[in-house]
């Protein structure tokens, strides 16, 4: 009879975990983890993907990162991110609500755009004249979400002068916050 017993219940527990309604998704990203937006300027177009979020610490130092790239079989064409910090406190997830994008540290996000198809990953945002705004719909421990728009100059020439710009509208992103 112990013999049995000694069978019969790891089964028992490998069923209960096997059939458990636990929606943790095992670790993987949230099934609408997604990011879209519109982009016109230097760039044309309608760009979807993945979206992920997470707080960085570093040797005292705080940056959150809300990341959206597609990488859809033919590869990796952008990376959009928005930023805030980086700080000495801990940052949270942001609360539901409107926030400014600007350039680096001059408003709540800052943001890095990437072009990697055929502009050879030439970047908008960063220390280059940004503005845009961020709503934050929905927020909890494991995810946030919400809309953007912005405007964002390019990186510069030699003469250290911007070159180029973007405008990004419509855009939505639901991220899994690790």
């Amino acid at each position: 009879m112990k013999s049995i017993s000694w069978i019969i219940l790891p089964l028992a527990c490998l069923i209960m975990v096997a059939c458990s309604s636990d929606d943790d998704n095992g670790g993987s990203p949230l099934p609408d983890s997604n990011a879209s937006f519109t982009i016109s300027g230097d760039i044309e177009g309608e760009k979807t993907g993945l979206a992920s979020a997470i707080v960085v610490e570093s040797a005292g130092t705080y940056i959150f990162d809300i990341g959206m790239s597609d990488a859809a079989g033919g590869g990796q064409t952008f990376s959009l991110s928005f930023f805030i910090g980086p700080s000495d406190e801990e940052i949270e997830i942001p609360e539901p609500g409107d926030y400014t994008i600007a350039t680096t540290n001059a408003g709540d996000f800052w943001v890095v755009y990437t072009e990697l198809e055929g502009v050879d990953g030439r970047e908008y945002g960063s220390i280059w004249e940004t503005t845009g705004t961020m709503t934050i719909t929905a927020s909890g421990d494991d995810f946030i979400e919400g809309e953007f728009e912005f405007e964002a100059t390019g990186d510069p020439d030699d003469a250290l002068m911007p070159q180029g710009a973007i405008t990004v509208t419509n855009g939505e992103f639901r991220a899994e916050v690790f």
